[in-house]
């Protein structure tokens, strides 16, 4: 659960990333 819960959150921060920069 904590691997699922810490790629979420990558993933999310990863998109939020991305629509900021882009």
């Amino acid at each position: 659960m904590r691997t699922e819960l810490l790629t979420t959150s990558h993933g999310i921060s990863s998109s939020l990333e991305k629509a900021l920069y882009s």
